[in-house]
Order: C-alpha cells, then sequence, then structure tokens
C-alpha cells in the first residue's frame, strides 16, 4: 500500500512529538483516527490512487498510534473502536473521515473523561 505519509515516517513524527513532551514536562496522549466509510467517496481518488484501500491505510495508520502508545507508555484513545461501536454515520461529514458537530462533541467527551 502507498501511503502519503510513509508508515516509518508517520512512527518517527508521533515517537518526536511524544519525546518533546515529555522533555516539557507535558503528559502526552494520543488519539486513533475514527472513519465512518459506507463507500468510498469518489473525490479521494483524485488525491490517492485508486489501487489504495483507504481503510487498510487507516487501520495501519491507528496501528502505530497502539503500538506507539504501549512502547512509550502513553495513553491511547481508541476513538476507532468507540466510534465504530456507536455505529453512527451521524457523527460524520458526507467523506467518512472528518467529523461534525456530533462527532466532536463525542470525542470532546471522551478527552474530557481521560481528564
Amino acid at each position: 500500500t502507498n501511503f502519503r505519509v510513509s508508515i516509518s515516517d508517520y512512527q518517527n513524527n508521533i515517537e518526536q512529538m511524544i519525546d518533546i513532551c515529555h522533555n516539557h514536562n507535558i503528559t502526552p496522549f494520543l488519539l486513533t483516527a475514527p472513519y465512518y466509510f459506507e463507500i468510498i467517496p469518489e473525490y479521494y481518488y483524485s488525491i490517492f490512487p485508486r489501487n489504495m484501500n483507504l481503510i487498510e491505510v487507516h487501520k495501519s495508520y491507528n496501528n502505530i498510534v497502539k503500538k506507539i502508545g504501549l512502547l512509550k507508555n502513553v495513553k491511547v484513545i481508541d476513538l476507532e473502536q468507540m466510534l465504530n461501536q456507536a455505529a453512527t454515520k451521524s457523527y460524520f461529514y458526507a467523506d467518512g473521515v472528518h467529523l461534525n458537530i456530533n462527532g466532536r462533541t463525542f470525542i470532546a467527551d471522551a478527552i474530557a473523561e481521560y481528564f
């Protein structure tokens, strides 16, 4: 699978951000990226190759977030799982990735529970 940001770069970027937080006495936390695809919107193919499985790409990035959380002992709020359990597209705009006000409220509540 082709990624816009390689898995190794993605992992390195997140690890560097965690290290910066720790160096400044900031407690980081990580979020997985939720999505809701019934059908991949056609305009995505103007951005991504047609042979790219966007669900698998999302899952790959989310798996890296979970892995880093374990390795670095950083809390991961698994929004992917939480919103999949909610099983509602009413949290997303039509593109299946960006959250509308309902989704943003859901996430804000999930983060508030952490604190």
